[in-house]
């Protein structure tokens, strides 16, 4: 039996809620990341988005499933095991783990700066691969993240230190804040205190990345509005 994760009762609404509120602030993240990129033409705004649509897909099969197939353990905490549900249920939890991984997955070729469709198609492959194939769903998915996380901020750290530029900070910030979200979900198996910090920091790393990138738009429409075409 794959436990996936132990929430304390009191928080079993707030977490869907929570996930509700991520799926509809990633996918403000796509709109304006696809945004910037009719604007610029940059294929990383285009990755970008495409990858905060997936991860806007799997929080919206996150919360539905929170919302049936949470089962209640003893009065403090409750538990979701992957073999309690039904059939469509785990299905949705694959569903969720696939998009998540995908989304990631997307971002960390993102950063690699190469135009190889083989070479996406590896990492994704291999990352869905690990995912269906081993037994422990809920450490992998939070492994694999957590482990393309370092590669992305890696990057980002990069790439902050040659321009120093405030909206590249806030975007490593927000990776920052999502890779201890993932380490803390890998412990929530142990203590449900670990379930709800890892929400606290998946929010403060939305709420950074969705502000950068409204900040980008803004000076974007203010460069084109002074008739300027450089876009920095």
């Amino acid at each position: 039996m794959v436990l996936l994760y132990l929430s304390p009762t009191w928080f079993a609404g707030y977490d869907i809620f929570l996930e509700v509120l991520f799926a509809l602030v990633t996918l403000a993240i796509a709109f304006y990341s696809l945004k910037i990129y009719k604007l610029s033409g940059q294929r990383e705004s285009k990755l970008f988005g495409i990858s905060f649509l997936l991860i806007s897909i799997s929080y919206s099969l996150w919360a539905i499933l929170n919302g049936f197939a949470l089962s209640q353990l003893n009065e403090n905490q409750c538990a979701l095991y992957l073999e309690d549900v039904g059939i469509l249920i785990n299905l949705g939890i694959y569903g969720h783990i696939l998009f998540f991984l995908s989304g990631i997955a997307t971002l960390a070729y993102m950063t690699l700066k190469i135009e190889s469709l083989k070479a996406y198609s590896l990492i994704l492959l291999l990352v869905l691969l690990a995912t269906i194939l081993v037994e422990e769903k809920q450490m992998i998915i939070y492994l694999l993240s957590s482990i393309l996380l370092i590669y992305i901020i890696s990057a980002y750290i990069e790439e902050y230190s040659k321009n120093k530029n405030k909206k590249v900070l806030m975007i490593l910030l927000a990776f920052f804040f999502l890779f201890f979200g993932r380490l803390d979900f890998i412990f929530s198996t142990i203590s449900y205190r670990f379930y709800v910090l890892g929400h606290v920091l998946e929010l403060a790393a939305y709420a950074l990345a969705l502000i950068s990138l409204i900040l980008v738009i803004k000076h974007q429409q203010k460069n084109k509005s002074m008739g300027l075409r450089r876009i920095p």
